[in-house]
């Protein structure tokens, strides 16, 4: 079990399958560009209830899911979504198309088209662990060497988030 975990996480533990910490990322509030909470510099939690919320299917996220609904619970807040999308292309476009709101972790803001916007979470947000997953068994020279780089690679990825 990768150290740091617990063993009642929500992501089904495959065996033989290890995880590398990249990094730790807020969730943010991602809204349609002529939403009225874009004239805001962030967001409360209060500002999105009963706002119609996309969010992720249990089956196809367990962890964004989980970190969402402790967070709601933390807050005392129902977050559960109204519609849910299988990847980041589909909440977006559920975003744009529902004038609704969408929980996703920070890095998601990089691959945001223009019809769409974020703000951070007033607070203390939601966070979440980005990680690089990989089968423990692969003995590949190329695994080897991703996994030599990583501590570069996670100063580039943070470093792309402060622009």
């Amino acid at each position: 079990m990768p150290r740091g975990r617990r063993r009642n996480d929500p992501e089904k533990q495959a065996a033989g399958l290890a995880y590398k910490l990249l990094r730790k990322d807020p969730l943010i509030v991602v809204m349609s560009a002529d939403h009225r909470l874009t004239a805001q510099d962030s967001v409360s939690p209060e500002d999105i209830y009963g706002e119609t919320l996309n969010g992720v299917p249990t089956w196809n996220a367990p962890v964004v899911r989980a970190v969402t609904d402790r967070y709601a619970a933390r807050i005392g807040i129902d977050l559960t979504p109204d519609h849910e999308a299988l990847n980041l292309s589909m909440a977006f476009s559920l975003v744009a198309s529902t004038g609704g709101v969408a929980l996703m972790p920070l890095s998601a803001r990089n691959l945001m088209p223009k019809s769409v916007v974020s703000r951070p979470i007033r607070g203390v947000p939601p966070m979440i662990d980005l990680v690089l997953g990989f089968l423990e068994a692969n003995t590949s020279p190329q695994l080897k060497f991703l996994l030599s780089k990583v501590e570069d690679l996670k100063f580039r990825v943070s470093g792309m988030q402060s622009n």
